[in-house]
């Protein structure tokens, strides 16, 4: 059913804050539960989710209030039936949404219905959002989707329709095993990184279940204060993701044999590291071009196996392109047609 947060009302959790008919309405309807839809509008009071709570959706269309969404709750959405106009969740520009904990205030979308949902972060920071159906759920994004700066985005299950807008977060994971698809389109991904013993900022280190449907898409690396840049690849074709490690220090490819389109190391100017690392924790494929650069010849960017004395090998079966400059390889094979005398 329907449940509207009515005027004057304050707190998710007490029956007199909710009507079936508007926030205007007279009656006591309940607090929501998976099979009703929310509606915050133009009346609607102040919001406090101050429970674990449960909608098929919510939609906050002509809302100017603020919702508050408390540390150490979980806002749960979605059954096996799509919300109403096949939305899923609604924020809107005149809103405010306020988070209690960048990582425990968090959106966890499980709707088990194939309809595919639209999700409008309407401008709003998020804390930790998850996608985790128990089957089927599909969602696509309408609008661009920033994270708090130490909160993950995690596709556990289900898939998930970036729709080419852009996305920053501190990291995202798709570290499972189980059936997932991730469509990117033309989506720019930019990760900060989350300390947790050393930054992670793109973990799929799972064999099996991951589909990544063509994409043009571009993950951007950034290194977090004195911490590496980490990528944990799965055994797949990430079928036109390109990559871009930045900041210096270690650039980590961690994990299984991946096929990437472009990657690029850039080494960067920091005191307290004496040299700049792309380390390989297996073999890599490049279907575009090899982009390295070392800062400078007094600081050069070595390009080393994880192992030493174990063999990474680095193909680009084309040929396209191997570009760089004040390098350093051991236990690296370049498997490349192309002159490289230039690097």
């Amino acid at each position: 059913g329907d449940r509207y947060f009515k005027t004057g009302a304050t707190t998710w959790n007490s029956a007199v804050n909710w009507s079936a008919t508007g926030s205007g309405g007279g009656d006591n309807a309940g607090v929501p539960t998976a099979a009703d839809e929310v509606y915050l509008d133009v009346t609607s009071g102040n919001l406090t989710i101050d429970v674990n709570a449960f909608c098929r959706s919510i939609n906050c269309t002509g809302y100017s209030g603020t919702i508050t969404h408390n540390a150490a709750i979980t806002l749960t959405i979605g059954d096996a039936t799509a919300g109403t106009g096949n939305i899923a969740l609604k924020f809107v520009v005149g809103m405010t949404y306020t988070l209690g904990d960048n990582r425990t205030s968090i959106l966890s979308f499980v709707s088990t219905s194939a309809t595919v949902q639209t999700i409008d972060w309407g401008g709003k920071t998020t804390g930790n959002v998850t996608f985790q159906p128990a089957i089927n759920g599909s969602w696509q994004y309408v609008s661009d989707h920033t994270l708090a700066s130490t909160s993950t985005l995690s596709l556990n299950s289900g898939t998930l329709d970036t729709n080419s807008k852009t996305i920053n977060s501190a990291e995202f994971s798709t570290n499972v095993v189980g059936t997932r698809v991730l469509t990117l389109g033309s989506t720019v991904m930019n990760l900060t990184g989350y300390h947790v013993g050393s930054d992670r900022h793109f973990r799929a280190g799972q064999a099996g279940g991951l589909t990544v449907t063509a994409n043009t898409a571009v993950v951007n690396l950034f290194r977090n204060q004195d911490h590496d840049t980490i990528l944990v690849t799965d055994v797949i074709d990430w079928n036109g993701l390109s990559v871009v490690f930045n900041g210096g220090a270690v650039a980590n490819m961690g994990g299984a044999a991946g096929t990437f389109k472009n990657i690029t190391v850039n080494g960067a100017a920091f005191n307290n590291v004496a040299d700049d690392t792309f380390k390989l924790n297996d073999n890599l494929t490049i279907t575009g071009t090899l982009t390295l650069n070392g800062y400078a010849f007094s600081r050069r960017l070595k390009i080393i196996s994880s192992n030493g004395g174990a063999q990474r090998t680095i193909t680009v079966p084309n040929g396209t392109s191997v570009t760089g400059k004040n390098l350093y390889f051991k236990d690296i094979g370049l498997s490349v047609s192309n002159d490289l005398s230039a690097i």
